[in-house]
């Protein structure tokens, strides 16, 4: 069946309210494992940050399939094979890209602040030591 979702985008109260809970349990996972246990906007601002997060993962090709079509194998055409995992990996990319707070600084990647590639595992964080220590 072909889609035209750029047309048209599918809503289901049911299903945000999901991805709107999976969005925060990855928030917070983050959160605890910043340094400081801190994100870059506070309580109140995050809150409106998790629900432009579940919007954009709503409008998620995936997901505008899904809601059409509700076929439960669509998920199995994804690497994490399972809506809800699939739902959390969409959380943290787009809190990795716009928070600048991912929580998997592995060997070669950038940090997110001052674009230094990463040698070797430091802390498990995004950013170089030296950006950390300015955080």
């Amino acid at each position: 069946m072909e889609i035209d979702l750029e047309t048209r985008l599918y809503f289901d109260r049911e299903i945000y309210n999901i991805i709107l809970i999976h969005s925060a349990r990855a928030w917070e996972r983050t959160r605890v494992r910043m340094p400081s246990q801190t994100m870059p906007l506070d309580n109140i601002q995050s809150t409106e940050a998790i629900e432009e997060i579940a919007t954009e993962i709503n409008e998620d090709n995936i997901i505008q399939r899904f809601l059409l079509e509700r076929d439960g194998d669509i998920w199995l055409e994804t690497e994490q094979s399972m809506s809800d995992i699939y739902i959390e990996h969409l959380a943290i990319e787009i809190i990795n890209r716009d928070y600048y707070c991912d929580v998997s600084m592995e060997e070669g990647h950038k940090c997110h602040k001052c674009g230094s590639i990463n040698t070797h595992n430091q802390d498990d964080f995004s950013f170089c030591n030296q950006c950390l220590t300015h955080l």
